[in-house]
């Protein structure tokens, strides 16, 4: 009676393929390709985990006409002419992809004022702004809090008792 009721795989199964099929093409900012890559790697893992081969061309198809055709001719160019594309390739290269880009936009996105001589430079850094759409970004920038907010009372914590 169980698998009756709860063995219906095909209920299970097919919005995970009409997620990747409803998917919008990315544009080619790092953010939104990690979001489709993320959505990818969770649909697919999730057809993987419920016995479904996720290698049929018909799925490579559907990946490559979610990305835009800058990343498309990058990918194609990291792939190995003798290499036939599958999932499995198609996923690595994007994730590597996609690794590098993040790598490369924390690295551009902190603006650094040195101050002092150049023998100095290490004491005296100061980083003056991030780039608030990478997660370093948001954690290490300065918070800015709306104008109604800005000249307030501070609260005591309800935890500490201290003023935040």
């Amino acid at each position: 009676m169980l698998k009756e009721r709860y063995g219906q795989n095909e209920v299970i199964i097919n919005p995970h393929y009409t997620t990747l099929m409803d998917l919008s093409v990315s544009s080619s900012q790092t953010s939104a390709l990690r979001k489709n890559y993320d959505l990818f790697e969770k649909h697919l893992r999730s057809l993987e985990a419920l016995g479904e081969n996720i290698e049929s061309k018909m799925l490579v198809s559907l990946i490559m006409a979610k990305l835009p055709k800058d990343v498309l001719i990058h990918l194609t160019d990291q792939k190995n002419d003798g290499d036939e594309w599958t999932v499995q390739l198609r996923r690595d290269l994007l994730h590597r992809y996609i690794s590098n880009r993040e790598n490369v936009d924390r690295q551009t996105s902190c603006k650094v004022d040195y101050k002092g001589s150049v023998g100095n430079m290490w004491s005296t850094l100061q980083v003056t702004q991030f780039d608030s759409n990478t997660t370093t970004g948001a954690l290490l920038s300065e918070p800015k809090l709306p104008q109604n907010l800005t000249g307030r009372k501070k609260v005591n914590c309800i935890y500490c008792s201290g003023q935040h």
